[in-house]
């Protein structure tokens, strides 16, 4: 072969093609992050002992098509759900009844979502404390879907009036009910879903505020990656 053949042009347009692949392989990476699958970490304790919170991430499909009881999700909270108004009630379910153009999980993606969907750009938590635009971004078990009968009786978890053995509380933790009783009944109705922390005695969630919608959650949990290991039965 000639010299001629890997003369300056020719390695010019080897090093275009290489950065041409690197660009559409990022790009395509984005995409599918941005609306297919997603990987984010997880911070807290209230899905321990079954996800430990240092260096543990969870993988989600964000393109479910359903969900079952025993799921476990990334959701988008209200920050301001089961806290009191200042005329002394409480934020429920019907305050955010119009929210999916403002809920990070449904509202229109942007330009802007798609660049943090890049490849290094940014990395997602899970937790308590964690969330984006007045929603807290948290990660549980979904213990009751639409149509399930969810009922605490002297601080039991009952789903469709079948007592739930790893779900037990005291009457001073249930947040659902009020202030003179310790018994709790709902029926789910479409487009709700009831979801509990595996770490029972440390976790904010449907006991304390309630039911969720289905357009609050961000992603379905597929995979989960703790201690070196991938496992998909969690």
């Amino acid at each position: 072969m000639s010299n001629q053949e890997f003369g300056p042009k020719k390695l010019l347009v080897i090093i275009v093609e290489i950065l041409l692949v690197v660009i559409l392989a990022f790009v395509a990476v984005g995409l599918i992050q941005l609306y297919w699958v997603g990987s984010i970490g997880v911070v807290g304790s209230s899905m321990s002992p079954t996800i430990k919170s240092s260096g543990s991430k969870v993988y989600i499909n964000k393109a479910y098509k359903s969900l079952k009881k025993g799921d476990v999700v990334v959701v988008y909270i209200p920050e301001e759900l089961g806290s009191f108004k200042p005329n002394g009630t409480k934020y429920t379910l019907a305050d955010f009844a119009d929210d999916k153009e403002v809920c990070p999980a449904t509202k229109k993606t942007t330009f802007s979502d798609f660049i943090r969907s890049l490849p290094f750009v940014r990395n997602l938590q899970a937790g308590e404390d964690t969330g984006e635009n007045g929603y807290k971004r948290v990660i549980k078990r979904v213990v009751g879907c639409p149509g399930d009968t969810i009922a605490f009786v002297n601080g039991e978890l009952y789903v469709n009036n079948v007592k739930e053995e790893k779900f037990v509380y005291t009457w001073s933790t249930l947040g659902v009910t009020d202030h003179t009783s310790n018994n709790y009944n709902y029926k789910l109705a479409e487009g709700e879903y009831f979801i509990l922390g595996d770490n029972r005695g440390n976790s904010n969630d449907s006991e304390d505020y309630g039911p969720i919608k289905a357009s609050w959650i961000y992603g379905r949990v597929f995979l989960l990656a703790q201690d070196g290991k991938l496992d998909s039965k969690i």
